[in-house]
């Protein structure tokens, strides 16, 4: 009686060892597969005066990335370039964007993916902020 109940109990144990191994190989050769594009993060300046950006780029294997630029009035300057797929959010590039206008920082947090405009062409994926008057009031 009791070889039956352990030689049970190694059948148990055996089925749930192969059953984790299949898992674990199936779950490791599903590879999703993600497209990626040419990303650039574009800040056009619509006001009549100059504006500081003050930025804190996200690297994977590396040290973060500190972006600092006066951006005059009535410009584009692009922020940053890197490869990036349609699912990535601004948290996903950037720690912090500030917007500064005359030392007043915008009342708009330019880490809210609502207010970038998203337009992809080809391979080519492009978020653009418009600064305007109404970042300032």
């Amino acid at each position: 009686m009791m070889e039956i109940i352990v030689k049970n109990y190694t059948v148990i144990i055996k089925t749930i060892i192969i059953c984790i191994i299949f898992n674990i190989l199936f779950i490791s050769c599903e590879v999703e597969d993600k497209e990626f594009y040419k990303g650039e993060y574009i800040i056009v300046n619509g006001c009549d005066e100059a504006i500081d950006c003050y930025a804190v780029g996200k690297n994977i294997s590396a040290p973060s990335v500190e972006i600092h630029d006066y951006i005059p009035a009535n410009s584009i300057f692009s922020l940053r370039k890197v490869n990036i797929t349609d699912k990535a959010v601004i948290k996903d590039i950037f720690e912090s964007i500030e917007i500064y206008q005359n030392s007043q920082k915008s009342v708009k947090n330019p880490i809210d993916q609502d207010i970038w405009l998203k337009e992809l062409s080809g391979n080519q994926l492009t978020y653009t902020l418009v600064v305007d008057a109404s970042f300032f009031r």
